[in-house]
């Protein structure tokens, strides 16, 4: 996308406005879609879209309005489906000239990276390059409480292991992905990918093998994600903590950059997993 040809300029009387804010809309979606994907490339082409056709229909309106011998009332959207005169202000103030359309374009694919890097490494420990995030032990103790008992870590340290002390416990060493999981499972795992995913998949064949009864896991609110909609399918409870958790170890006293969920996988105690996490959040 860039500036309009002198073609396009002088052409601007046959502009077709209910066309253009058709495109505007349409990119407006696409550029929602586009951040969730967190694809950048596809963002700025979105956002190009919209601002290229803002910019022609602040054109096209000018002409129009100079024809008309000045500018008219200013009335909302609500009122005439048409943008008011405040955002086509912003929009002619932003785009009309040809430098400022060029400046925005240019600072539109620098946020576009920026907004998708920062998404990303929301989900790989706040780009901290650590995996152990240990989790706090008010919420090991509500796991606990729980299920009974800790029977098996799949993805832990050894120092994480003095406050949650599960009856067996796997690491990097002896990687819980190559293991069983019997009984009664904690997890929190390694957020980055495809490690994440790859815990979210084991714990389900898990459980639907049998050898996990149930099972308690700390993740990132990530929904969006693959392993976030198989988790979210499996689980029989959430509990969404009301703040970002705060973590301990090589990360002490750091927060990751979104929020985090709780999910319960099982039958055995649902009541008592809603009773004793909603001290923390929002239960579902």
């Amino acid at each position: 996308m860039g500036k309009l040809s002198k073609r396009q300029s002088s052409d601007i009387s046959k502009y077709e406005p209910e066309k253009g804010l058709k495109t505007i809309a349409v990119a407006e979606i696409a550029e929602k879609y586009f951040k969730r994907a967190k694809d950048a490339d596809q963002l700025f082409e979105a956002i190009s879209m919209k601002l290229t056709e803002q910019r022609k229909y602040v054109l096209w309106l000018d002409t129009q309005e100079k024809s008309k011998g000045g500018r008219g009332k200013t009335r909302l959207r609500s009122e005439t489906g048409l943008p008011d005169r405040r955002e086509t202000h912003r929009w002619r103030k932003k785009l009309s000239d040809p430098a400022s359309f060029e400046d925005a374009l240019n600072a539109a694919k620098q946020r576009c990276v920026e907004i998708c890097e920062m998404a990303k490494s929301a989900h790989v420990t706040s780009a901290t390059g650590y995996y152990e995030w240990y989790t706090p032990i008010e919420i090991i103790e509500a796991a606990r409480a729980t299920m009974g008992g800790i029977d098996v870590d799949p993805a832990t340290h050894l120092d994480a292991q003095k406050k949650i002390k599960a009856s067996v416990c796997y690491t990097v060493e002896n990687d819980g992905l190559k293991q069983e999981w019997p009984g009664r499972v904690w997890m929190n795992p390694p957020y980055s990918q495809p490690l994440i995913e790859e815990f979210c998949v084991k714990l389900i064949k898990e459980i639907g093998e049998a050898r996990a009864i149930e099972a308690i896991t700390l993740t990132n609110n990530a929904t969006e994600t693959v392993w976030g909609q198989m988790l979210l399918n499996a689980s029989s409870a959430l509990c969404f903590p009301a703040g970002r958790v705060e973590f301990w170890g090589h990360a002490a006293g750091s927060v990751p950059l979104q929020g985090q969920m709780i999910c319960y996988v099982g039958s055995t105690h649902i009541q008592e997993f809603k009773q004793h996490f909603s001290q923390f959040g929002v239960i579902r």
